[in-house]
């Protein structure tokens, strides 16, 4: 019996290479995954998808583990970070550093395909150790110790009110969260993207009148 391909995924004909299959397990385990969720979606169900057994799979990727790590660092390629660990590297003004957060996270929300991984994590984290350890190990572990080191450095010179980093790191990404949570539960009913974006506006404004006091004494 022949299996039916899953709706949505385009089988190549022809031959494929190893390399070019797990590519494909990737595509379709990443769509599977944001429309059923991770813990909902079986190796066998990805395979079902490309029309191969599920220790075909499993001769790809050796555990779902590995298949979920795998579709976060393809995912990687939907999410710029280089931004954050070039603000890291420079000499970046803080409050600057804010400014840029703010336009990239306004940037992000025009880029659907960059943002489904947050949405996932957002929708199934809960429920999937999985999907938190790649979430973790490819989103957070790249973005957080460079932010720290930034905001390390601006307090050294007066640019930042002294706080715990972990707690000025949270400020920073918080609007971002917050947006995420709004379209994973809301969905067409989530934010406009000029109310997000005057909400972005307003809290970033409001953050740097936090952190970033002695700033707002000179440009006042």
């Amino acid at each position: 019996m022949t299996m039916e391909a899953e709706p949505g995924i385009d089988l190549p004909r022809g031959p494929r290479s190893k390399e070019q299959f797990a590519l494909d397990l990737v595509k379709a385990a990443r769509r599977m995954f944001l429309e059923r969720g991770v813990a909902a979606t079986s190796m066998a169900d990805v395979g079902h998808a490309l029309r191969v057994s599920k220790p075909t799979v499993y001769e790809a990727f050796e555990s779902k583990q590995a298949l979920v790590d795998a579709v976060f660092a393809s995912a990687v390629k939907d999410v710029d970070l280089s931004w954050i660990a070039n603000a890291a590297r420079g000499s970046v003004k803080f409050s600057d550093f804010l400014d840029q957060a703010r336009d990239v996270y306004k940037a992000s929300l025009r880029v659907p395909k960059g943002l489904e991984v947050f949405q996932l994590v957002i929708r199934e984290g809960s429920r999937s150790s999985e999907l938190l350890s790649a979430f973790s190990q490819y989103m957070v572990l790249p973005s957080v110790p460079p932010v720290r080191s930034l905001v390390a450095r601006a307090i050294e010179r007066g640019e930042c009110r002294e706080m715990e980093l972990k707690v000025v790191q949270k400020l920073i990404v918080s609007p971002m969260y917050f947006l995420m949570s709004d379209r994973a539960m809301f969905g067409s009913e989530a934010m406009s993207i000029d109310s997000a974006d005057a909400y972005l506006d307003a809290y970033f404004a409001g953050l740097k009148a936090l952190l970033c006091p002695a700033d707002q004494m000179q440009n006042g």
